[in-house]
């Protein structure tokens, strides 16, 4: 899709397209397998276990076979707007990353990978924060204004260190 990036796994490939729908297509044939409404093209990850997307401002679970939600999970701040590719996925959970709450702050946000239930939150002090990377047990995220990569414990969302700034010297 020209729309934005693609999700991958063994057997599809999931895009989102101009029509506010995401089409999951066989990865070795491009047949279209099935088509869902979808109304965000921020955010899409899949691994062994399902399909998560962004749609109605809620983060959700898709049944790979057919796009169907099996949950759904609104973010903790009212007023959101959402990175790119601001999802990732691990064993046990789903992190998404928020561009700029209510007040103007980047968020990032735990969800249980099996039930959809929130798990803990943690607000940057300004906004914009880039796609989250999970190794292991531990999240690692760039934040645009303050130009610093915020490492984070998986498991409770408290800050192990901050390296900043990063700069070109």
């Amino acid at each position: 899709s020209s729309q934005g990036s693609v999700a991958v796994d063994e057997g599809r490939v999931y895009a989102w397209s101009s029509q506010d729908s995401l089409i999951a297509f066989d990865k070795l044939n491009g047949t279209r397998v099935w088509t869902a409404h979808n109304d965000e093209r921020c955010a899409h990850a899949v691994d062994a276990d399902g399909l998560f997307t962004i749609h109605e401002k809620k983060v959700v679970s898709r049944r790979k076979s057919d796009g169907a939600i099996l949950w759904s999970c609104a973010p903790p701040s009212t007023s959101t707007s959402f990175g790119s590719h601001a999802l990732a996925v691990s064993d046990t959970r789903v992190i998404c990353a928020i561009w700029s709450n209510q007040d103007n702050k980047a968020m990032l946000f735990s969800i249980d990978k099996g039930s959809g239930a929130l798990q803990w939150d943690y607000t940057f002090p300004d906004e914009g924060v880039f796609t989250p990377t999970l190794v292991n047990d531990l999240i690692f995220a760039t934040c645009y204004k303050a130009r610093t990569v915020t490492c984070l414990d998986a498991r409770n969302g408290l800050v192990l260190h901050v390296a900043a700034p990063i700069s070109d010297g």
